[in-house]
């Protein structure tokens, strides 16, 4: 495999018939009219509000995880996510809950769905269509209609942006419309530093593609903050690049992971560790950061850092979203891999189905 397989534009549309690429690059324009949809929501609909549950799977979730972590700091509720088919027992008539799936025919979700009307909670429905969008105008729940025909993993901007514009204007969160404009110039810089026509001398995201090869990728990033960009790089690695990965938080991975290290041996050296770090992070986090670096070099196959852009934690986040997704495509084509078929989820569906 040689290097020129991610700078010859041609060949790397012949491996991403799809288009997963353009997907990525074209994410700044998605968040921006993402953003718009939840404009006109209308907020008197709604009691008093104590928690918000978010109930969805894969990339319908995953947006859920973003505002709960945008808003770590800010949020006046807990926010929570759920991936399963079952409604914990603290959902009730003040729990705001959020059935957000994609294709509307996520059965997890549906399950939860009819257990959340059973509990008589404040409901909000964020879907392209289906199954959800068909009860939620049976019952008369607010729908936020979002636009369909995406892999889910894909549609990451319409399943945050309208979301966090609802905590705004349900006055659960402060506004971030400053942040997420700040987020969008960010997520541009980002596509003109990562993207496709952008040579892998002068290519972040190319360059640790090329890392990654035949690597186990081991992504570590701060916590709480970045808890959901470690949970969408491995998501985006499985699904895009078809590889497993290990992620994990410091400082809590500095009290039992960092140990298990030391017994892995020749595993350890075909693992390679991205860091990803932020300029704001907690001092003491950046000298875990630091000493955890030198302990995984001596037994890694290598050890890359990469920096948060921006200045508002929406944008820095977003930074990470970017760097992550364009360097799955990048190593699914440099495993001969379409991004974009996910052939065991498909067969998976069917088999539960029958």
């Amino acid at each position: 495999m040689h290097q020129s397989c991610l700078d010859d534009i041609q060949k790397m549309k012949e491996a991403d018939p799809s288009g997963m690429l353009q997907k990525v690059e074209r994410f700044p324009r998605m968040l921006e009219e993402a953003y718009k949809i939840g404009a006109d929501f209308d907020a008197s609909q709604f009691g008093e509000i104590r928690q918000a549950v978010l109930f969805g799977m894969g990339g319908s979730a995953v947006g859920g995880d973003f505002l709960r972590c945008c808003a770590y700091d800010q949020a006046r509720i807990p926010i929570s996510v759920v991936r399963g088919y079952t409604v914990p027992n603290s959902v009730d008539c003040h729990t705001l809950a959020i059935l957000c799936s994609y294709s509307g025919n996520t059965e997890e979700t549906l399950s939860c769905y009819e257990q959340a009307i059973q509990k008589k909670a404040q409901i909000l429905c964020i879907t392209s269509g289906g199954k959800v969008e068909k009860l939620a105008k049976e019952h008369g729940h607010p729908l936020l209609k979002i636009p369909g025909g995406l892999p889910p993993r894909s549609a990451l901007g319409y399943s945050f942006a309208p979301l966090l514009r609802v905590f705004e204007r349900l006055g659960l969160t402060p506004n971030q419309e400053n942040s997420l404009r700040e987020a969008v110039d960010v997520l541009d810089e980002c596509v003109n530093l990562f993207g496709g026509t952008v040579l892998s001398d002068n290519n972040e995201a190319k360059l640790l593609a090329w890392n990654l090869f035949e690597r186990l990728p081991v992504v570590y990033s701060s916590a709480p903050e970045y808890e959901a960009v470690v949970v969408r790089w491995k998501g985006q690695l499985s699904e895009n690049s078809k590889v497993l990965s290990i992620g994990h938080l410091v400082p809590e991975m500095n009290h039992n992971e960092i140990v298990g290290w030391s017994g892995l041996k020749r595993l350890a050296e075909q693992m390679h560790v991205v860091m990803l770090r932020d300029k704001n992070e907690h001092p003491q986090n950046k000298k875990r950061f630091d000493a955890t670096r030198e302990l995984l070099k001596k037994s890694s196959a290598g050890v890359s850092e990469h920096y948060a852009k921006g200045d508002s934690l929406l944008a820095r986040i977003f930074s990470f979203v970017s760097l992550g997704d364009f360097v799955s495509v990048y190593l699914a084509i440099l495993n001969q891999e379409d991004p974009t078929p996910v052939k065991p989820i498909d067969f998976l569906k069917d088999y539960i189905s029958k």
